[in-house]
């Protein structure tokens, strides 16, 4: 009686330890098959990071010009047309407007005043 009693207790003891053995192979490969994905959404992040450093640089030194009051004159002056008070402005033609026949400001000007009254044709 004591035989069986103890192949009863071997068996189960083994049967216990493939058991755990399994559970542990199977916990472990989905940990492996997890951290391959874990590796690309890492590398897609460093490549995101770098972006954003480099999109940091670039908007820490826009903001350094910004606070230049020197760039703020010459941004208005370039890209607004603006000019200080008792300045007169001068346009510069080249070649190819010339020949394309750009209209001062004066014509432009009148232009404009012409159009407006061919809105409203009882105007003279």
């Amino acid at each position: 009686m004591r035989r069986k009693k103890t192949n009863y207790s071997v068996f189960c003891g083994l049967a216990l330890g493939v058991v755990l053995v399994l559970l542990f192979v199977v916990f472990n490969y989905r940990i492996i098959r997890g951290r391959e994905g874990n590796e690309e959404m890492i590398e897609a992040l460093k490549a995101e990071l770098e972006h954003l450093e480099s999109r940091k640089t670039d908007l820490e030194i826009g903001l350094h010009e910004a606070e230049d009051t020197e760039h703020i004159e010459r941004v208005l002056r370039e890209d607004f047309l603006m000019r200080r008070p008792g300045e007169k402005k001068v346009v510069i033609l080249t070649e190819e407007e010339k020949e394309l026949g750009v209209k001062s400001e004066k014509e432009d000007k009148g232009e404009d005043w012409r159009r407006f009254l061919r809105i409203f044709p009882w105007i003279d």
